[in-house]
């Protein structure tokens, strides 16, 4: 771990959550994250299931469904993202197409 993401990880400060979100996303463990930021590890791993269900949604390319043939992989990504509170606009794509996945899913935009 570098010099400056320790530093950052250690201080308390208002962006200290982006540098966990980087930290985890870098392979870093909740334990060694939990150590260094003294946070709850509980904290930590439910921070780290968002961040893990934020990639898969990024690494989703909606413009290269076909309409109908994946709209249940869609439909349950969709319906996990919306539990853990995330929204469209993590995919790269536009809410425009976001909205029509979910229309197509049978899923109402919150």
């Amino acid at each position: 771990m570098s010099e400056i993401l320790t530093k950052r990880l250690v201080t308390p400060h208002p962006e200290r959550l982006a540098y966990v979100q980087y930290a985890l996303r870098q392979g870093h463990t909740v334990k060694q994250v939990a150590k260094m930021t003294s946070m709850d590890p509980w904290f930590l791993y439910q921070l780290k299931e968002i961040n893990d269900q934020q990639l898969e949604l990024e690494n989703i390319r909606w413009s290269r469904f076909p309409r109908k043939c994946c709209a249940n992989r869609s439909a349950w990504i969709l319906r996990r993202a919306s539990g853990r509170g995330l929204e469209a606009g993590w995919a790269g794509e536009s809410e425009a197409l976001a909205q029509e996945t979910r229309r197509d899913a049978g899923l109402q935009a919150r």
